[in-house]
């Protein structure tokens, strides 16, 4: 079970990671675009107004909800310290009513994982909602919601930027309490401040959430910071870590 924990953990470490330093970056590519990697980016754009389904949330019976919060602290001299000021996993049953919820926030407080360190919390505490009574769909606008994320889909903006970077399919959100959350009161200069929502394609052209994210990143006292939050619900035809 050791094993399986560590390669769990392993795996979303590099996911989030990707995920969000990846797509929240705006650098532009010294290259000059292809005329078909342009065809796509203008198809891309032309879909802005396309819906995001997730009516497929609503009769999954196994999710994964994980919760990333990051802050990254750079001083300028090329010294950077990354700490995880939350780092949740559940699996939840929802036929069953139950889950298993770990923290893995003061497992990787030093940087390094100590797998004595990872704690068993309350879902509703860890996630400030309740899965109890719900169907995947309204657990999915729940989360949203009580993190701080817009769960109004419509007319979003393509993300041009992040898909001239990465490739990847990802709409910016509106209304999002989460960015302020994450700024300071006060700061010498805002640099970035976005949330959205990373989508993939179902057989039937559904664009379905595949994670959402916000980041704020701001320069106070000489130093740059960098907070994210990383919510992503996942439905499982069977549980990834121990049966629930």
């Amino acid at each position: 079970m050791k094993g399986n924990k560590n390669m769990v953990l392993l795996m979303l470490l590099l996911t989030v990671a990707v995920m969000i330093t990846g797509c929240g970056s705006k650098m532009k590519s010294s290259e000059k675009l292809t005329a078909e990697h342009a065809i796509l980016i203008e198809e891309k754009e032309a879909e802005e107004e396309a819906v995001i389904s997730t009516k497929q949330f609503s009769s999954a019976k196994d999710l994964t909800v994980e919760k990333v919060e990051r802050t990254i602290v750079e001083d300028g001299e090329g010294n950077a310290q990354t700490s995880y000021d939350t780092y949740l996993v559940s699996d939840v049953s929802l036929s069953k009513g139950m889950d298993k919820t770990d923290s893995y926030a003061k497992a990787m407080a030093d940087g390094e994982f100590d797998e004595a360190l990872i704690e068993s919390v309350d879902f509703t505490e860890a996630f400030g909602t309740s899965y109890a009574g719900k169907d995947g769909q309204e657990l999915l606008q729940d989360l949203l919601c009580a993190n701080g994320f817009s769960a109004d889909f419509v007319g979003l903006t393509f993300d041009k930027d992040t898909y001239e970077l990465t490739g990847q399919n990802t709409f910016l959100l509106k209304n999002c309490a989460v960015l302020e959350k994450l700024l300071e009161s006060e700061v010498d200069e805002v640099i970035k401040k976005e949330a959205y929502v990373q989508v993939m394609e179902d057989k039937e052209g559904n664009k379905i959430p595949e994670f959402f994210s916000a980041q704020v990143q701001y320069q106070k006292g000489g130093k740059t910071i960098t907070k994210s939050v990383y919510l992503q619900v996942t439905v499982n035809d069977y549980s990834g870590r121990e049966e629930v």
